[in-house]
């Protein structure tokens, strides 16, 4: 019998390993929208923008039944690369 658990975005990014490389997506936006200096409000603004985008693609694996615990790390490492590499940021190791 197959059960439901429910994770917020604090453990998903915590249960996939994802901090470092999110901050790395989050800094390259940043960079890229001209904020070198950003406010609070503008990182704000990235980092929800960024979690929101996440949740709302692992609420649609998830309707989708695509979602399977053992699967959220690596689904969400690999959607954070994705980004990365939409950013141009790729595997560069510091953007700051």
């Amino acid at each position: 019998m197959p059960f439901t658990v429910s994770f917020n975005m604090v453990q998903v990014i915590d249960i996939a390993e994802a901090e470092d490389r999110l901050l790395d997506l989050y800094n390259t936006m940043l960079i890229d929208r001209g904020q070198m200096h950003p406010s609070t409000d503008e990182v704000d603004a990235v980092v929800f923008e960024v979690l929101g985008e996440l949740e709302a693609y692992l609420q649609g694996l998830a309707r989708e039944g695509g979602l399977r615990g053992r699967d959220l790390k690596p689904i969400v490492q690999a959607w954070v690369e994705e980004r990365l590499a939409e950013a141009g940021a790729g595997s560069r190791p510091d953007v700051t």
